[in-house]
C-alpha cells in the first residue's frame, strides 16, 4: 500500500489505524511524506517506530504523482494499492479479497468505496459523490482488462481513481507505468493503461475504501487552466497507450476510444469556463507540442 502524505496531520491517525486493523494479512504500508510543513512527518515516524510494516519516505514536495511514484519504486509486495491520507479502509475482509485475486491469478482486482460527508459539504456537491464510487453490479468473472473496462463503461461504472484497484506490481514494472508529474487528473492515463494491459481482471462490489468528501472551494482561473491542461495531457497519454494496444474486438475498441475521447470533452468543458476564445490558451505549457495543437483544434469544434 502506498500512502502519499502532504499536511495531513488531522487525518493520518484514522487513515493508518484503519489499515493496521487488518492484522490477518501481511501488509507493506509505504508512507511518502511529500514535503509536509505540519506534524505529518513526526506522526509517520511514530507509526514506523511502532509497526514494522510501516515504512516512511521523506522527500521534498513533488505532488501526488511524485509521491506515488516514490512509493511504487520502493514497493516489494505482490499487489499494490493506493490510499489517500485523508481517506481510510473500511472494516471488510481484505485477506479474502487478496486471496481471491491470487487464486484467480488476477492482474487487477477492482473494488468499490463508500463516501463519507464532511461537515460543510454542500448538498449539491454531496449529491455528486454520495453513491458515485459504488458500481451498479459486480463483475466477478475474470476477463481481460480491456473487456472489464468496456463492461464498466457500458454500465456507467468506470471509475478512474487509482485508489479503487489492487494491481500486480509485476504488471506495473513490466510496462514501466508511473504517474505523470505536474499534472491534474493523473489517474486518468494511469488507470487506463493498467486496465489496457491487464491479462486478467475482475471486480468485487465490496466497498473497501472510505472516501472522504470535503467541502469544495471555488476554482480559480489558474486551477481551471491546470484542469484543462491535465485533461488534454491525459488525452494525449491515453491516445499513446491506445496506439500500443493490439486487440481486435470492435466493441472493446469503440469503448476504449470513447474513454479517450471523454478526456478531450472534459478539457473543452473546462476551457469554456475561461474567457479565452482560443483553446490553446487553456493548456499552458503544451502549445509548442504539435499534437496538443491538434487537440486544441478538435476542442474548438466540440459543442
Amino acid at each position: 500500500m502506498i500512502v502519499p502524505v502532504h499536511n495531513a496531520e488531522d487525518y493520518l491517525a484514522l487513515c493508518l489505524d484503519s489499515v493496521l486493523l487488518h492484522g490477518n494479512i501481511a501488509l507493506e504500508i509505504i508512507c511518502v511524506n511529500d514535503g509536509s510543513t505540519d506534524s505529518s512527518l513526526s506522526i509517520l515516524e511514530r507509526y514506523a517506530a511502532t509497526f514494522d510494516c510501516v515504512t516512511v519516505i521523506d522527500q521534498p514536495n513533488a505532488g501526488l504523482s511524485g509521491a506515488r511514484n516514490s512509493g511504487l519504486a520502493a514497493a516489494t509486495g505482490t499487489y499494490v494499492c493506493f490510499l489517500d491520507s485523508d481517506d481510510w479502509w473500511r472494516p471488510v475482509d481484505v485477506a479474502a479479497l487478496i486471496r481471491s485475486a491470487r487464486d484467480q491469478d488476477l492482474d487487477v482486482l477492482a473494488y468499490d468505496a463508500e463516501s463519507f460527508r464532511d461537515p460543510g459539504v454542500a448538498t449539491e456537491q454531496w449529491a455528486l459523490y454520495a453513491t458515485y464510487y459504488r458500481r451498479s453490479r459486480e463483475y466477478g468473472a475474470p476477463v481481460t482488462g480491456p473487456r472489464l473496462l468496456t463492461e464498466f463503461r457500458k454500465n456507467n461504472d468506470y471509475r478512474v481513481s487509482a485508489c479503487l484497484y489492487f494491481v500486480k506490481l509485476d504488471l506495473i514494472r513490466a510496462m514501466d507505468m508511473s504517474f505523470t508529474l505536474g499534472m491534474m487528473h493523473e489517474d486518468n492515463p494511469f488507470t487506463f493503461e493498467v486496465l489496457l494491459n491487464a491479462r486478467r481482471a475482475a471486480h468485487t462490489q465490496v466497498a473497501l475504501y472510505g472516501r472522504r468528501v470535503r467541502a469544495g472551494s471555488t476554482m480559480t482561473a489558474s486551477s481551471v487552466e491546470r484542469s484543462a491542461s491535465g485533461y488534454v495531457r491525459s488525452y494525449l497519454l491515453m491516445l499513446d497507450a491506445l496506439g500500443r494496444w493490439r486487440g481486435d474486438d470492435p466493441e472493446i475498441a469503440e469503448h476504449l476510444g470513447r474513454v479517450v475521447y471523454q478526456a478531450l470533452v472534459n478539457a473543452r468543458a473546462q476551457h469554456r469556463k475561461l474567457a479565452k476564445p482560443d483553446p490553446l490558451d487553456s493548456i499552458p505549457g503544451l502549445g509548442l507540442e504539435p499534437r496538443a495543437y491538434v487537440a486544441a483544434l478538435l476542442m474548438a469544434r466540440l459543442r
